[in-house]
């Protein structure tokens, strides 16, 4: 049996290709960015020194991070007292994450 395709079929066909080739763009381009993150947080993890970089790791680095940029502000302020205290446990907390 002969199967002919009308212009319904082929139209559907060519709306499914398009469909194809947007989903295929999509996944392209979201792919190469996932990539690109990936490997800009890899660069930092080994640039820090991070042996095991998981999430648990990440947020203590950007705890350790903050608590530092705090002593900071608390130096230019006056405060030193509460910037050398800040200091000390954002270097301990920046020393465990690095471990």
């Amino acid at each position: 049996m002969i199967q002919e395709q009308g212009l319904l079929d082929r139209f559907g066909e060519a709306i499914g290709r398009f469909v194809a080739w947007i989903v295929s763009l999509f996944t392209d381009t979201f792919g190469s960015l996932a990539e690109g993150v990936r490997s800009f947080f890899g660069g930092i993890a080994r640039g820090a020194g991070l042996q095991n970089p998981g999430l648990f790791t990440w947020i203590l680095l950007i705890l350790g991070l903050m608590i530092l940029y705090g002593a900071i502000r608390s130096a230019l302020r006056g405060g030193i007292v509460g910037a050398v205290v800040q200091g000390v446990i954002g270097i301990a907390v920046l020393a465990w994450a690095l471990a």
